[in-house]
């Protein structure tokens, strides 16, 4: 009887600690993620380098921890650089806060937006990913996007 007790005990411990996850989880907002700035860092006879500065708002009640984000970047319909970058990053509760990701791109991609740009004077861009973040309730992954355009 004792033992049939405990284990009474220790599964409503563990549907109380589950459901109090779910809601969590449930109470969890998206942070917002749109593109700061971008900046060239290199050119090789293979491709280049860029930054891409995020910025990132975390409209939660506490911090989170970013430990890798995932990505792609597209110019128009075509993509021209995909990449994952490992690291904690720490975005205080209710601020906003950035998030350098490094790009390489191959020089044929650079070619092909070269000749768009020059054609129509302006591009489309857009930024997609995931970012894992380490949360009080658990690891999550969401998506972002973000759009822009660049005009000469």
């Amino acid at each position: 009887m004792i033992r049939l007790r405990a284990a009474l005990a220790a599964l409503a411990v563990c549907i109380g600690l589950g459901a109090c996850a779910s809601l969590a989880r449930r109470a969890f907002q998206n942070p917002v993620v749109t593109v700061a700035d971008t900046k060239v860092t290199g050119f090789s006879p293979r491709g280049g380098s860029l930054e891409v500065t995020l910025r990132v708002e975390n409209p939660n009640d506490f911090r989170l921890d970013v430990g890798a984000v995932r990505y792609a970047v597209w110019v128009d319909s075509t993509q021209v650089a995909t990449g994952q970058i490992d690291r904690i990053v720490t975005l205080e509760p209710t601020a906003t806060s950035t998030v350098v990701v490094p790009v390489q791109f191959a020089l044929d991609a650079v070619a092909m937006v070269g000749v768009r740009f020059l054609t129509t004077g302006s591009l489309q861009y857009r930024v997609t990913g995931q970012f894992d973040y380490v949360t009080p309730f658990g690891r999550l992954t969401r998506p972002f996007t973000s759009d822009g355009s660049v005009r000469r």
